[in-house]
C-alpha cells in the first residue's frame, strides 16, 4: 500500500450496471459553534465491480457485529441528517 486516503464520511453511493462508484468527502471546516454542521467535499472516487463491493459491505456488517458484541458501538436507526456535499 502506498497511498493513505482519509475521508470523513462517503458523500455518496452509485451504481451503474456492475460498477459501484463510492464518492469520499471531508470537511472543508469545523463548525464554529456547536450545533452548526460542516460543509464536506468530494475528494476522491472509488470504482469498484459490484462484487467487490457486495465483500466491502459484507466486511463491514462482521466489523459492526464484533464491535456490538464487545459493547463497543450499539446499533442505532440510521438518521438521515447528513448535510449536502459540493462536487
Amino acid at each position: 500500500m502506498k497511498e493513505h486516503i482519509f475521508a470523513d464520511r462517503v458523500a455518496n453511493i452509485a451504481v451503474t450496471g456492475t460498477l459501484v462508484r463510492l464518492d469520499l468527502a471531508v470537511a472543508d471546516e469545523l463548525p464554529k459553534n456547536q450545533g452548526d454542521t460542516p460543509a464536506f467535499t468530494v475528494t476522491h472516487r472509488v470504482l469498484m465491480p459490484l462484487d467487490a463491493f457486495m465483500s466491502f459491505v459484507q466486511m463491514q456488517e462482521g466489523i459492526v457485529a464484533q464491535l456490538v458484541k464487545d459493547g463497543i458501538i450499539r446499533r442505532q436507526e440510521p438518521q438521515n441528517t447528513a448535510p449536502p456535499v459540493e462536487n
